[in-house]
């Protein structure tokens, strides 16, 4: 890594500014009282919709789905992201500090595959550090998602620098991919240890 040259930093923010919950499936699949069988087949199915979750689609029609196709009675209006929101994320603390270091030396945004609402649920339950983020690259606004291409041709040209002047930081390898044959510097953020990413991070930023 060139760190000389870095300009902007973008950061991802499921698995990186905040931590995923690996029980998270399990509490919410049990709380709607599927069997194991049911279970496996609506993640298969969650797995396929998702990526229309990231464009800000099908997010409001997917508890009818559930109940079509599982026979389960959710509430009214079931709030789906805001569920996940809750199941899933909590606080990497570890990274807050390096964030604020980075802020000072280098202009920063978040470059994240979300669902419609997901990011503002986030900030507002302060999960991430609420900077002044100079860019904020949502899947769900721009419609367009990670690994695509054009997401990332989206965050060059609000970050207004080029190639390797942009770090991209992120914990699926598939997500670096593109951004590597762009000219971008990269690191991948290891979210099975976020001690040891963040040890490594702060070394490399500071």
């Amino acid at each position: 890594m060139i760190v000389d040259t870095i300009k902007f930093v973008y950061f991802d923010v499921g698995g990186v500014l905040v931590k995923d919950n690996d029980d998270g499936w399990e509490i919410l699949l049990n709380d709607l009282g599927l069997d194991k069988n049911k279970k496996q087949d609506l993640m298969d199915l969650f797995e396929v919709i998702e990526k229309d979750f990231d464009v800000g689609k099908r997010t409001k029609e997917f508890p009818l789905i559930i109940e079509n196709q599982f026979g389960i009675k959710l509430p009214k209006k079931y709030p789906l992201v805001k569920e996940l929101v809750n199941m899933f994320l909590y606080r990497n603390e570890g990274i807050w500090e390096i964030i604020n270091v980075v802020k000072k030396k280098y202009k920063v945004g978040l470059l994240t595959n979300m669902y419609d609402g997901m990011l503002y649920l986030i900030r507002r339950k302060e999960l991430i550090p609420e900077i002044n983020w100079d860019v904020i690259v949502d899947s769900s606004v721009e419609k367009c998602r990670k690994p695509e291409r054009k997401i990332y041709e989206i965050a060059e040209s609000k970050s207004g620098f080029k190639g390797n002047e942009i770090l991209f930081i992120d914990n699926k390898k598939e997500n670096l991919e593109i951004p590597k044959k762009n000219g971008w510097q990269t690191y991948w953020y290891d979210s099975s240890d976020y001690d040891k990413s963040n040890q490594e991070l702060a070394k490399i930023l500071r």
